[in-house]
């Protein structure tokens, strides 16, 4: 499995919050010979450079629900969090809040199991070169 952060190709007011925030494009791809279904995944942050910290806007562990909602755009709709080999799954714009243009070190992590119950681990730092800063207008 493999997670990429992107230049967004969406508009940052289609986020489904409002408010100043980061923006970009994640993909999830299955690079596995065998179809896997996510099950878990969680944006953190490191505001001290010392520790990460698991935070979203749910404020609860994101699962397969989240992950198939949120994870829907382009060619690929991942039906119940299942990921066909070479399949990918985006989100764009995805996106985390910042009260301010100060990017701080934040990353994507995601786990999925196969049908015989082997996991799979994949992460990602968001780079700020492949992020966006929308502030906006009050």
């Amino acid at each position: 499995m493999k997670v990429e952060h992107k230049q967004s190709q969406a508009s940052p007011s289609s986020a489904s919050r409002p408010g100043n925030k980061y923006y970009y494009r994640t993909e999830v791809t299955n690079t596995n010979e065998v179809p896997i279904r996510i099950i878990w995944f969680e944006f953190f942050i490191m505001p001290d450079d010392k520790h990460w910290h698991g935070v979203n806007i749910t404020n609860k562990v994101l699962r397969e629900e989240s992950f198939v909602a949120w994870y829907s755009n382009g060619e690929s709709k991942p039906k119940d969090g299942w990921l066909q080999p070479g399949e990918t799954a985006v989100c764009d714009p995805n996106w985390h809040f910042s009260e301010e243009d100060e990017f701080q070190k934040t990353k994507w992590a995601f786990i999925a199991v196969d049908s015989m119950g082997k996991t799979y681990f994949s992460e990602a730092l968001v780079e700020r070169i492949n992020v966006q800063f929308y502030k906006e207008e009050k």
